[in-house]
């Protein structure tokens, strides 16, 4: 199955207890990187200085991901990521305005019409939508996976709603999933997921992760990292796992157990660092 992963990379800048850490990172690579470790070839769609990204991009093609589409841009975005000593989430905040500076990536997309599945990794709102747009004109099979993010939720949470019953995989953390549903329990958001959606719902958190269908509900266990370094981009490892599991395997279950294990991974150190060397030590 070939799928290519649209959205974002940059720098990940992250601050813990004041101290800083600028790693290579953005949704899709860690998206990429996560998919790949579970054995699924995938291609990026994104932008970034390749000038100043050209040792990563290098490393990207030896170790089976696909660069071609990666747009050359003058800039490359800063996710600024700040965290307390306990490694709570304060907040996040860009280099640049994303809503008005970045590409138009969604032009790039109607001639690619090879691809079994699209993941759609948050750029915002607009362009979200104009990427499933384009995706669904120009291949009427594609399966589309798509990662819900709460500043995407914050700025357009009805778009989002009405975007549940057109997608295939979404995946959303215990938070986002109730702010989406605006319900106050688990339980409650999961009912209300499964009268929505088009195919499964992810739903993830430190405690239990959720696999949710019209039909059923799994729920498994999380990996459990004895030390976490980083938790930047844990989600969007978990996504790439389990669009993995269910390319290579189909279960759900298989799916939960994948994204679990490379959210487990990606949490061993800072951004995509931990998840690349592994994929470096096996190409060697």
């Amino acid at each position: 199955m070939k799928v290519l992963s649209v959205g974002q990379i940059g720098w990940d800048v992250t601050t813990i207890n004041n101290k800083v850490n600028k790693n290579y990172g953005g949704s899709v690579l860690h998206f990429c990187l996560s998919a790949a470790l579970m054995g699924m070839k995938t291609d990026m769609l994104c932008y970034v200085n390749k000038k100043e990204w050209a040792n990563l991009i290098n490393e990207l093609q030896q170790i089976g991901i696909g660069t071609n589409h990666i747009i050359d841009f003058e800039h490359t975005i800063r996710f600024n990521m700040y965290y307390d000593e306990e490694l709570r989430f304060c907040e996040e905040k860009f280099s640049m305005d994303i809503r008005d500076s970045e590409p138009h990536i969604y032009e790039n997309i109607s001639y690619m019409d090879q691809y079994d599945l699209y993941n759609i990794c948050e750029t915002v709102p607009e362009q979200d939508f104009k990427t499933l747009q384009i995706i669904t004109d120009s291949n009427k099979d594609a399966v589309i996976a798509m990662q819900f993010h709460i500043d995407n939720l914050l700025r357009n949470k009805e778009l989002y709603c009405s975007l549940l019953d057109k997608i295939d995989y979404i995946f959303m953390n215990y938070e986002e999933a109730c702010f989406l549903s605006e319900c106050n329990t688990l339980e409650e958001t999961i009912d209300f997921l499964k009268k929505r959606i088009k195919n499964i719902a992810f739903i993830t958190s430190h405690i239990k992760n959720y696999a949710v269908s019209h039909k059923e509900v799994i729920i498994m266990e999380p990996m459990t990292a004895n030390t976490v370094v980083d938790p930047t981009g844990a989600g969007d490892c978990f996504a790439g796992g389990a669009i993995a599991g269910l390319c290579l395997n189909g279960q759900l279950e298989t799916a939960l157990r994948f994204g679990s294990m490379c959210s487990y991974f990606k949490l061993k150190d800072y951004s995509s660092n931990y998840l690349l060397e592994m994929l470096k030590v096996r190409r060697v």
